[in-house]
């Protein structure tokens, strides 16, 4: 007995006519004949009963189909989860993520990962631009702040402190200690307000009792470090690797209950990952844990 006799088998039960299942399973009505003829001999029964021009099951036949559908159904998982194992491993893990914690966090994550033949590409963007990009399922997931959206989750990744950057002589620098209230006196840059750090930026001035002059609303760090630089103003940002290459700006430290903003790592709600990125999804926010990144 072997698996194309039971494949052959199978199909003439369900036409019960030897040249329609023949025509399905592409061989000869005489090939398709002696198949059936061995398989009753090597099982010592009849297996089909002639009924006119067709052919129907006989009692033995009905109870020997109901195993062989068995079989060949878990013969049939058994090679989709092999195959699909395989095209996980064989899968490139696709990602997006804000330029902040390349080189503190995802350079020796990616390395380890490397280390189990698991491949991660990634790439370096924006917040909006990597929500659209997740959006669209261009990327498997992303590392970015949080955007109120209901096509997607987020889970929290990591943290970054929070300082005060000013202009180099800026008459904040001289202070020994900076207060909300001494920074609520000069223009403010801060984020956009789709960016979750800009309401807990202005959270903080709320307990307080104070409103910000904000000028500017921007997208990321190197952005604000950039008016600031030019003496706009001053700005609470995350600290990280995007402030490093500003050599015109104070980073002045902040007394705060509460000084991180948190960033996630986002994937499509809607869009059926992949055993292997769940895998590198569950490594990151568990294995890894979640750590504070302070530069």
């Amino acid at each position: 007995m072997n698996i194309n006799q039971l494949y052959y088998f199978q199909t003439l039960a369900k036409y019960q006519h030897y040249t329609k299942a023949s025509q399905e399973l592409y061989i000869s009505q005489p090939s398709l004949t002696h198949a059936i003829k061995e398989l009753e001999k090597e099982i010592n029964c009849v297996l089909f009963v002639k009924k006119g021009r067709n052919v129907v099951l006989s009692d033995e036949g009905k109870t020997f189909l109901k195993y062989v559908n068995q079989s060949l159904s878990i013969l049939e998982q058994g090679v989709n989860e092999i195959a699909n194992k395989n095209k996980d491993q064989q899968h490139v893990i696709q990602i997006s993520v804000i330029a902040t914690i390349i080189n503190s966090y995802l350079t020796p994550v990616i390395k380890k990962l490397n280390e189990q033949n698991i491949k991660v590409q990634f790439r370096s963007e924006k917040t909006l631009d990597i929500i659209e990009g997740i959006k669209n399922n261009k990327y498997d997931f992303g590392i970015c702040s949080k955007i109120e959206d209901s096509h997607l989750t987020f889970l929290p990744l990591l943290y970054e402190e929070l300082v005060l950057i000013t202009p180099k002589n800026h008459p904040l620098n001289s202070l020994n200690k900076v207060t909300f209230e001494n920074i609520a006196q000069y223009p403010f840059i801060t984020y956009l307000e789709q960016i979750a750090i800009y309401h807990n930026i202005m959270d903080i001035f709320k307990q307080h009792h104070l409103k910000p002059n904000i000028i500017y609303n921007l997208d990321d760090e190197t952005s604000i470090a950039s008016m600031v630089s030019l003496n706009f103003g001053v700005a609470i940002v995350a600290k990280n690797d995007l402030l490093n290459p500003f050599k015109d700006i104070n980073i002045i430290p902040l007394d705060l209950d509460q000084s991180a903003r948190t960033i996630y790592l986002a994937y499509n709600s809607n869009t059926k990952l992949s055993s292997t990125c769940k895998y590198v999804i569950d490594y990151m926010i568990n294995h890894e844990k979640i750590v504070d990144i302070k530069s």
